[in-house]
């Protein structure tokens, strides 16, 4: 359908002008500006151009099923051009541009209607050229973003069986010990769950969004972890309304408690706050001696989502002190 009307809009927009250099050759070169006559004329020649465009696109797609392109468009050339030769003879005698036509030799009327047609073909083969390039471009960008969609329902689909693991163990644990956040603790655990399915199709959530959920994770680890662990927010008013990829903070939470010590001599501080026009996630970085591998889907899959989406890449700095993971707003 989008093909169809980019044709049809280059068939109009070129048979106007190719009408309109007649019009104003008309206007130049006769004596007598007769307008009426003048447009009457504009309305053949621009009828002329529609028609073999139509022609044109016509007998290109017959031909270039029972041959190759190149020569489709070689046959297509030849075939249309005998024919605008003779038929702008054929409409030479009703034209009214007398100026333009008039002392000139058949061979010069029939040239006219060549080089016209020639200027349909090269507009017709620029349209292909230009859709089918559209065409790719648009077929590349949907398989992206099938893969990238694939990607992020495979990463939530392995949300860390380990923190489930550990968070119901916590939960047992406080309601063993007759905890007064065991309650508490439980709402923030469906919290966030629920946050996973109700987003599952989401590309793009609000800062707000991601911070509300960030927090009630964050309640879930504080059990944990007691004041081993710290989490700092310093927002502008303006960045809670920004568009970050979804689940992207607790990611990057979990990023960090996965792969940090944590304990009461090496506290874990995490700070999240935005710079201009991005988000920024840091933490004090006291890598394990002994950890599992990282793959680094998580970050690959957040990075990979903020290209298609924001067409930004995040950026993640790391030094002896701080690892610090910027993601751009879309």
């Amino acid at each position: 359908m989008a093909h169809r009307k980019l044709y049809i809009q280059t068939i109009i927009l070129s048979s106007l002008s190719i009408a309109s250099i007649y019009l104003v050759l008309g206007l130049i070169r006769s004596t007598q500006y007769v307008w009426l006559l003048l447009l009457v004329d504009f309305v053949r020649i621009f009828t002329f151009s529609v028609f073999f465009w139509v022609f044109n696109l016509g007998l290109f797609s017959y031909f270039s099923q029972k041959m190759t392109q190149n020569w489709a468009y070689f046959l297509v050339i030849f075939i249309t051009s005998v024919c605008a030769y003779f038929a702008m003879l054929f409409i030479s005698d009703s034209l009214s541009i007398i100026a333009e036509i008039k002392g000139v030799r058949p061979v010069g009327i029939g040239f006219r209607g060549v080089v016209a047609n020639l200027l349909i073909i090269t507009f017709l083969y620029s349209t292909t050229i230009f859709s089918k390039f559209k065409e790719i471009e648009s077929e590349n960008e949907r398989l992206k973003r099938n893969q990238l969609e694939s990607q992020l329902s495979q990463l939530k689909a392995q949300l860390n069986p380990h923190f489930l693991f550990n968070s119901l163990n916590t939960l047992k644990a406080m309601v063993e010990d007759k905890d007064e956040n065991s309650v508490e603790y439980l709402i923030k655990l469906s919290e966030v769950y629920r946050y996973f399915l109700d987003n599952s199709e989401s590309h793009l959530v609000t800062v707000h969004a991601e911070l509300k959920i960030a927090q009630a994770y964050f309640f879930m680890l504080k059990n944990r972890f007691e004041d081993n662990i710290s989490l700092k927010i310093t927002l502008s008013p303006k960045a809670s309304e920004q568009k970050i990829p979804a689940m992207s903070l607790q990611l990057l939470i979990e990023n960090a408690v996965k792969h940090n010590v944590i304990s009461r001599s090496k506290p874990l501080e995490i700070c999240i706050y935005d710079s201009e026009d991005q988000l920024i996630v840091k933490n004090n970085f006291q890598p394990k001696r002994s950890v599992e591998r990282s793959t680094k889907i998580g970050l690959q899959n957040l990075n990979n989502r903020s290209k298609l989406l924001s067409h930004k890449e995040i950026k993640v700095d790391k030094t002896d002190i701080s690892f610090i993971v910027n993601i751009p707003f879309a």
